[in-house]
């Protein structure tokens, strides 16, 4: 109640608030809900700006923060990008399940070295899925009263209206199976000697296991996976729907390939600085259709005067990055084939390039947590 919110609609006014002066607004509102009830409130977006947010920052930054670090992926997105390919020629009626099945697929390659049921439902993906899904649902504000009453969660069970409370006793369970089965598996795999170059075995290399640490990388762990996923999904998605939009520059994009790449061979993450185009497309589709419109909100630390406005310390900031959004397109039929029989060929290639793994679904589920 009562609560200050400054929203941000101009670009350098949002970097010189939240950059110049970080110190004073970088940290997180409190939720009472999905942060302090369901768990989540030490994963990294919600973190208050505090020891542990800076600890898991770092981690991040050390593992995926440069080009250099990032690029020992590569392969994996390669392969990724290969299996989705093949998956649209099999079944283009099903776009956005198959973008979602290989950007999870991708990520948790990447965060837990876990490779997902290649052809249907894996266990694992629907999980953490479904995790982030509770965490999408719960931040949102206002989607609960005791956010806005926090006294409400001490209210006995029986007292109409505290339904919430049973909710979040579920949320909590899955999540910190969530958050400690897949823990356990990358724990298993390294001490089986498998190979497992994943984000969360490179935490595990450190010396420094302590119980903050351990924490920290479960956390860690669990907020790339939830930072990556959703929004390949939304971009993915976004780029086809562009180009249904616009086929005068999908054309234009394929006229780039086709000079650049050729037609012998499928475009790879090495072409990526030869098509410039290319680049300046995924770069306007993300500014047409920005993956959080809001971002996510920031709580100012102490009182600030900024532009001749007074910021009191609890303010909620949020950045206006939503100009001109698209928003709830209406249902629309969509089709999907290769250029021509030679272009076919090529994504069938991919099988051998990239051949379909063994799911480690069966080892995950022997992981106690």
């Amino acid at each position: 109640m009562g609560q200050t919110i400054v929203i941000l609609s101009d670009a350098q006014l949002a970097f010189e608030l939240l950059d110049k002066r970080s110190l004073k607004h970088s940290s997180r509102p409190s939720q009472t809900f999905i942060g302090e009830m369901v768990g989540l409130e030490h994963l990294t977006g919600m973190a208050v700006y505090d020891e542990r947010f800076r600890a898991q920052r770092k981690s991040m930054g050390r593992i995926l923060g440069s080009k250099n670090a990032a690029a020992k992926y590569n392969e994996a997105q390669e392969a990724e990008v290969g299996h989705l390919l093949l998956h649209l020629l099999n079944d283009p009626q099903n776009l956005v399940e198959h973008i979602k099945k290989e950007a999870g697929s991708l990520i948790v390659k990447i965060v837990y070295g876990y490779t997902a049921e290649p052809f249907k439902k894996d266990p694992f993906l629907e999980m953490i899925t479904q995790t982030m899904d509770n965490f999408s649902e719960g931040a949102t504000p206002g989607a609960f009263l005791v956010d806005v009453f926090p006294f409400l969660r001490y209210l006995p069970n029986w007292v109409p209206g505290t339904g919430f409370k049973q909710l979040a006793k579920q949320w909590k369970a899955q999540m910190e199976e969530t958050r400690d089965r897949p823990y356990a598996f990358v724990q298993h795999q390294i001490a089986q000697g498998k190979d497992n170059s994943s984000y969360l075995a490179n935490l595990l290399d450190s010396p420094d296991q302590s119980p903050f640490n351990q924490h920290n990388n479960k956390y860690s762990a669990l907020a790339v996976f939830g930072g990556g996923a959703d929004t390949t999904v939304s971009t993915v998605a976004s780029f086809f729907l562009a180009m249904m939009v616009h086929p005068e520059i999908q054309k234009k994009a394929q006229e780039e390939i086709d000079r650049v790449v050729g037609s012998a061979r499928l475009p790879n993450i090495q072409d990526r600085e030869k098509l410039p185009y290319i680049e300046a497309l995924v770069k306007e589709i993300m500014r047409w259709h920005p993956i959080g419109p809001m971002g996510l909100p920031h709580s100012s630390t102490e009182d600030d005067v900024f532009e001749g406005y007074f910021i009191p310390k609890g303010s909620m900031v949020l950045p206006n990055i939503c100009t001109g959004v698209i928003s709830h397109p209406e249902p629309f039929e969509i089709s999907i084939k290769p250029r021509s029989a030679e272009h076919e060929r090529l994504i069938r290639s991919i099988e051998q390039t990239y051949p379909w793994e063994e799911s480690d679904a069966k080892t995950l589920e022997r992981m106690a947590v």
